[in-house]
């Protein structure tokens, strides 16, 4: 036999599958593992709408801190689908944006490493639409950047995403929401 640790959130979801005094941890598991294999050949998918989807959490633009340990499942810039990472949506928005104000002066709305042209160095990546690098930010701060740009350029942002099953986060396993302009 086998000992795993879970989180108490991750317990309590499994309780909540399982018929009291009929199912023990390893039978509702179990039951998952069966449930998963029957029904989902082709892989594991994030489920992105429906009955099956856990609640989504809203998400205050002006909170954004609680992002931390999270991943994004979902973005749209103006309603198109777009990147399922912080910092590719956060390039997708800042290249958006500038592209539709023609405004370069980004210190004056939001402080952050952009250099002028190429600039090989870790955890920067070049935009060659704009001639440009940009910095990597963690979830709060790409985040923070994606709604000053997005505001300057009046772009719709809305971004799904799930907080990392772990103490660390603000909401173990959950899913949220967050909406940005119009």
């Amino acid at each position: 036999m086998k000992t795993i640790k879970i989180n108490e959130s991750t317990y309590k979801r499994l309780q909540s599958i399982g018929k009291t005094f009929e199912d023990s941890v390893d039978s509702v598991i179990n039951k998952l593992i069966d449930s998963y294999q029957q029904n989902n050949r082709e892989g594991l998918k994030i489920p992105r709408g429906g009955k099956n989807e856990p609640p989504l959490r809203k998400i205050n633009p002006d909170q954004l801190s609680v992002l931390q340990f999270s991943k994004i499942l979902s973005a749209t810039i103006d309603g198109k689908p777009d990147a399922t990472n912080w910092n590719k949506l956060m390039r997708n928005v800042i290249s958006a944006s500038v592209n539709k104000t023609n405004d370069r002066n980004w210190d004056h709305y939001f402080k952050m490493n952009i250099k002028e042209g190429e600039f090989n160095q870790k955890n920067y990546t070049y935009l060659p639409d704009l001639d440009i690098t940009v910095q990597g930010q963690n979830a709060e701060n790409a985040c923070k950047a994606i709604r000053a740009f997005a505001k300057k350029a009046e772009l719709s942002i809305e971004i799904k995403f799930r907080w990392q099953d772990i103490d660390k986060a603000s909401y173990p396993g959950e899913c949220g929401i967050l909406r940005l302009w119009r």
